[in-house]
């Protein structure tokens, strides 16, 4: 049997103890219950609602089609300080060491973006791999995230897009 993983690592630049204490309180664990309330976990008991980090409770409220139950994490790793390997910056280290949703980095970014830079903008970038050569199971994507847009590009679906526009390889016509 074969593992898929989805990884990336980037870094959002801090400028403030303020961006950070926000980042912070936005990663923090809420409890969204059935009608729309959210809890902190001091406030709930754990068997009430979906556990997530804020910003997805948030933005789950804002988006009727958003099903928290199906984001019950960030969906990334994250931490403080840049890896040792890549310097001494500070920042919001955004990370995925095997299954990742960049989607949900993206959110995230977005909406402290829209809070601190408005013109500013950040980019992530994947790697979709398997733990064994199969073909068909190695990709890739990135996004491009300013205060108004996400921008999302992957590797499957340009290829795709691309396919349909050539003309039939000799085989495909037989």
């Amino acid at each position: 049997m074969a593992n898929n993983y989805q990884q990336f690592s980037e870094m959002l630049d801090l400028r403030s103890e303020e961006e950070e204490n926000w980042l912070r309180a936005q990663l923090a664990e809420v409890f969204l219950l059935e009608d729309n309330t959210i809890l902190s976990p001091e406030d709930s008991h754990s068997d009430t609602g979906c556990s997530l980090p804020r910003f997805l409770a948030e933005a789950a409220l804002s988006d009727p089609h958003t099903n928290p139950e199906d984001n019950c994490d960030a969906g990334f790793e994250h931490g403080f300080e840049a890896p040792k390997e890549q310097g001494d910056g500070r920042g919001l280290w955004i990370y995925a060491e095997e299954s990742g949703n960049p989607d949900n980095a993206g959110l995230l970014v977005q909406k402290f973006l829209q809070r601190f830079d408005p013109t500013g903008w950040w980019t992530l970038t994947w790697a979709a791999t398997c733990s064994k050569p199969r073909c068909g199971e190695f990709s890739g994507g990135a996004l491009l995230v300013t205060a108004k847009e996400i921008l999302f590009a992957d590797a499957g679906s340009w290829l795709e897009e691309r396919q349909t526009a050539l003309p039939l390889s000799p085989k495909q016509r037989r």
